[in-house]
């Protein structure tokens, strides 16, 4: 597994051709420190879809906790978006644990990737993110259930690919969600589902 533990004041700008570069060709990141927040590029409205996961799953977890696919688009255009289709890169973000964060951070970082690839011209990447409703305050047996789910929302994620598509996920962790990505990757019961991590401190 490769991980990469970046500051996220310097990453946010260009995270998406990162990752790019990551995927692609593994060049190293360089950062403009003046630059301090992300752009949205696009006016249209987020769309956080939800994503089913099996019966026996969400059976073993709490029934807050839910896997969301990032997509934008009107509300009369949500249905359409519910069925949307997978093709690129997949991604899924891990949200910080303190306080009120949730699975809506995941914005910034999946708006400007699809600024950057919407010509066609890179490869895209599916933006998929989490929520739990958990804080780092929670007991560890809370804890170890939210590396479980995340675990879980892997082998989802690669399921709505075509078989050989894509044998593997991109985690991308902020804060405390880092250290779980991190986890999930050293305790998969198929380690090859993960080989890159970014931690964004």
């Amino acid at each position: 597994v490769q991980t990469c533990a970046l500051p996220i004041s310097q990453v946010a700008p260009f995270l998406g051709l990162f990752l790019l570069a990551v995927l692609l060709v593994g060049s190293q990141y360089a950062s403009d420190e003046n630059d301090q927040c992300i752009p949205i590029k696009s006016k249209a409205p987020p769309q956080y879809i939800p994503i089913a996961m099996k019966e026996d799953v969400t059976k073993s977890y709490p029934p807050h906790y839910r896997l969301f696919a990032y997509t934008e688009g009107t509300s009369n255009n949500v249905e359409k978006l519910k069925s949307i289709k997978f093709s690129g890169v997949p991604v899924l973000f891990i949200p910080d644990f303190d306080g009120g964060a949730t699975h809506r951070q995941v914005r910034p970082l999946a708006a400007s990737a699809r600024h950057m690839t919407r010509d066609g011209s890179r490869l895209a990447l599916d933006y998929f993110t989490v929520y739990t409703g958990v804080t780092w305050s929670a007991s560890g047996v809370t804890v170890t259930s939210v590396i479980g789910w995340v675990s879980q929302c892997v082998a989802r994620i690669l399921e709505l690919y075509r078989e050989g598509q894509h044998a593997n996920v991109v985690l991308i962790g902020h804060g405390q969600g880092a250290l779980v990505a991190q986890l999930v990757a050293m305790t998969l019961k198929t380690p090859a589902n993960v080989q890159v991590v970014i931690s964004l401190l």
